[in-house]
């Protein structure tokens, strides 16, 4: 036995084998300990009657093993075993600072008849079966046990206090209690226990798995202020089944879950918090309660972390827990064919996905109905899944990506889409499926995880960025079903890039760029001549021009229903060119050209390639050909088609100026066609020459000629000498019998004069139109409007007869003559 004031520094005070009891009668012992201890039996603090104890422990490891009896005691603070009814009015504190104790069975704190024990760990770790307060071993009357938790760990599996006259408490200060197992009563609710939060809070922590209830009552022991609030933690979950009208904040790490029976018995806040080591991926329960309120009001006022971008925290479908979304937690469509994705209970998660990545899959074809609350990041169509339709009022906002891998499976949304703010629209799909928009979508950008995308719907694109297709990460993009429509609703620039995308626009399809359109250069990565844009009978319409900018720009269409549409084609650097078609198409390419034009300011050849294939510019405004056009064609047979015909209305007759030369480096010829004018002011070398069809109108000027090759003037087409002077074409004129040549005067004393060659084709009857495009009345008399072919024995039928016409006819040289009749006042004398 120990008796006065001791300091034990390294010595192991007693023999192994003997119990250490602390204090004799009467006697008041001061121990500060810091070295190691054994006790096969048992260590009180405090023994005989009437004694008083101080016992500090700050270093050391104290082992404690127990009596080995069924009371199963291994330290005791104020009373000793056996001696609890004899040994009375003992006042002992255990003051533990730092080190480590163990004790194999119980510690008991206030343990014998009418005695006090005073338990108060600031630091250091504690290991025990239970702890004890007031005597729970033997029944005894008037004991008196303080729990005071201010720092370190005091590790158990429950906490136990005494019956009849003796009480106890439990103080959590700064200090931490771990539950190593599940009991329904952690820390008992009797009226004998007081348990309280002080300014320090406290916290408790629960091993894996272990599941603990806490009926007791907890309050604060703070008077007129907040308390320090307790903070749960560990891998287990914890019940509180009694009022807890602390005041302080009651704190759970994601992974740990915390109960209430009552949430209307919450005294103070409620937060979150991410523990040291991140949680897997996954779903997890932070509070919840079984009562029959709500924690609606409690999530809308708890702090929950922000600062961890992974964690994301939802209330569940019946608002009775709230949940931590941790990691890329894909929540999965559980309502089968029909439902509302605003329903929290069609979900795996039990929440409705506001964010993260929701998987919609169905056996058999769905039709789901979207709303408001609806909006997460990404909507996946899992493979082998059947048809999913989306319908719906409101739009799902926030959204970035769209999967769908199913193969033969066009997945729906019938109600509207928008992507959030500066997010991509991630679309990956197989070459057979695609994803509709029939509610209209729009999106920052896009980009994709596969190859390719095929997508349907009225669709608008917002990024605004100098080199547009460096930041849509997409190798071909499929516009597919007829009405599809994709708005770039302002101008676009393309570098040099193999990972700039390739547009597919297919029959019915429209690619609408709001600007201007600057092609990239040539690409190595699918076709060799470029095909940035791939028009599959669909449109590509430009709001402003097509503009070349390098080696090789281009854009192509593969069949003869596609279109591109701009206010102009423009080549605004030297050697650069216009690839209008695919290498190895052969199809037909139409391009319908605005007032702009075609025009080239470095002056040098603008290349329209057309290996193979068939060229159209078509009208939708009078324009001019302001540039040298270079048409490059490996296939004799191919031509290139000027369409005088408003493309948008075919009844209005339009005028296409050609004021550069046209040239081919192979036998292409040139068609026109239409009820409009092409007018040449250059001397162009198309080969193999030029066929006029329809009503359209050959005007070519003096000194000029449509190519170096023949011209055929088929059906109700006219041939016309557009101004004062010598027209010779190229090769022979073969003239259809419905055909008319026509000559307008621009100076009164010159005629309007075409050469042709002695192998020319004419028809019996010649149709003849002259005219005066200015008003202007030629010099009276005899003017010829033909030479180098033999008109004798023609018929010259005069289709129009302007006033100052006196006769048409063939003259004795074989060359059409017109007389003018001479304008002014005409003297006759008889």
């Amino acid at each position: 036995m120990l008796n006065g004031s001791w300091e034990f520094a390294s010595t192991e005070p007693i023999a192994a084998g003997n119990a250490l009891l602390i204090g004799g009668v009467g006697e008041t012992v001061n121990i500060v300990n810091y070295a190691d201890w054994t006790c096969n039996f048992y260590f009180a603090v405090g023994n005989y009657q009437n004694s008083t104890v101080v016992f500090t422990n700050r270093a050391g490891t104290i082992r404690c093993k127990g009596n080995g009896s069924a009371a199963q005691l291994s330290m005791s603070i104020g009373g000793r075993y056996n001696q609890h009814n004899d040994y009375t009015g003992v006042n002992a504190a255990f003051v533990f600072e730092g080190g480590t104790l163990i004790c194999d069975h119980s510690f008991e704190v206030g343990y014998g008849k009418n005695c006090t024990g005073v338990f108060e760990q600031t630091g250091g770790t504690i290991t025990a079966s239970r702890l004890g307060i007031a005597n729970t071993i033997k029944p005894v009357s008037g004991a008196k046990g303080t729990v005071l938790l201010k720092g370190g760990v005091f590790t158990t599996q429950y906490i136990a206090v005494g019956g009849g006259a003796s009480s106890g408490s439990v103080t959590f200060d700064g200090g931490t209690l771990q539950l190593t197992s599940g009991h329904s009563a952690a820390i008992p609710d009797s009226a004998k226990l007081a348990v309280n939060v002080g300014a320090g809070g406290g916290t408790i922590s629960l091993a894996d798995g272990v599941v603990s209830t806490i009926p007791a009552s907890i309050s604060s022991a703070v008077s007129g202020g907040t308390d320090g609030g307790l903070k749960i933690m560990g891998g287990g979950r914890l019940v509180f089944t009694g009022a807890l009208s602390y005041t302080g904040t009651t704190t759970v790490e994601v992974g740990t879950t915390v109960v209430f029976a009552d949430p209307s018995s919450i005294g103070g806040g409620l937060a979150v918090t991410i523990p040291d080591t991140a949680p897997d991926v996954g779903v997890y329960t932070v509070f919840s309660t079984t009562g029959d309120g709500t924690l609606e009001a409690a999530f809308d006022a708890a702090t929950l972390p922000t600062g961890d971008a992974n964690a994301r925290f939802r209330l569940s479908a019946d608002k009775k827990s709230i949940l931590c979304l941790y990691g890329d937690v894909a929540q999965e469509w559980i309502g089968g064919s029909t439902g509302s994705l605003g329903d929290a209970a069609n979900w795996s998660t039990g929440i409705v996905p506001t964010d993260g990545n929701a998987v919609i899959s169905s056996g058999a074809a769905a039709t789901l109905a979207s709303s408001a609350a609806f909006t997460p990041d990404s909507i996946t169509f899992p493979s082998g899944t059947a048809q999913i339709t989306i319908s719906g009022e409101a739009g799902i906002s926030g959204l970035l990506a769209v999967t769908n891998e199913a193969s033969g499976v066009h997945h729906v949304f019938e109600c509207p889409v928008s992507f959030a703010e500066n997010a991509a629209a991630d679309i990956s799909c197989g070459s057979d499926t695609y994803v509709k928009f029939a509610g209209g979508m729009t999106a920052y950008t896009l980009k994709q995880t596969g190859a390719e995308a095929y997508i349907s719907g009225d669709i608008t694109l917002t990024k605004n960025i100098a080199n547009w297709a460096r930041y849509v990460e997409i190798d071909y993009l499929h516009l597919v079903d007829a009405g599809t429509r994709l708005t770039i609703p302002h101008s676009i620039s393309e570098e040099s890039s193999d990972n700039t995308p390739n547009f597919h626009v297919s029959s019915g399809t429209t690619l609408f760029i709001q600007g201007d359109f600057t092609n990239i250069n040539k690409r190595t990565k699918g076709y060799p001549w470029g095909g940035f844009v791939q028009c599959n009978a669909g449109t590509v319409e430009v709001g402003g021009h097509f503009v070349a900018a390098g080696n090789g720009s281009s854009a192509a269409n593969e069949a003869s229903a596609g279109v591109f549409k701009a206010k102009g084609l423009v080549n605004n650097a030297p050697g650069n060119y216009f690839c209008l078609n695919v290498e190895g198409k052969n199809t037909m390419c139409h391009w319908a050209i605005g007032s702009d034009g075609i025009s080239n300011g470095q002056g040098s050849d603008f290349y329209i390639q057309n290996n193979q294939a068939n060229i159209t510019l078509h009208a939708m405004d009078d324009f001019a050909i302001d540039c040298d056009i270079n048409i490059g064609t490996t296939k004799n047979g191919k031509k290139l088609v000027l369409d005088t015909n408003d493309y948008n209305d075919p009844a209005i007759a339009r005028k296409i100026t050609v004021n550069g030369v046209l040239k081919n480096i192979a036998g292409g010829y040139l068609d026109v066609t239409g009820i409009g004018e092409v007018v040449f002011n250059s001397v162009s070398t198309f080969i193999r020459g030029t066929v006029v069809s329809d009503s359209a109108t050959l005007a070519v000027n003096a000194g000029c000629k449509p190519g170096s090759g023949a011209v055929t003037m088929n059906d109700t087409s006219t041939l016309k000498v557009a101004q004062s002077g010598t027209v010779t074409l190229g090769g022979n004129l073969t003239l259809a019998a419905d055909a008319s040549l026509a000559f307008n005067f621009t100076e009164s004393g010159t005629a309007p004069t075409l050469a042709l060659t002695a192998a020319s084709t004419i028809p019996e009857i010649v149709n003849v139109k002259v005219g005066a495009d200015g008003g202007l009345w030629p010099k009276g008399g005899m003017h010829s409007l033909t030479s180098g072919y033999d008109f004798r024995g023609k018929t010259v039928n005069l289709v129009d007869s302007p006033k100052w016409v006196k006769v048409i006819s063939v003259d004795s040289a074989g060359s059409i003559v017109l007389e003018v009749k001479p304008k002014g006042t005409v003297f006759v004398i008889r």
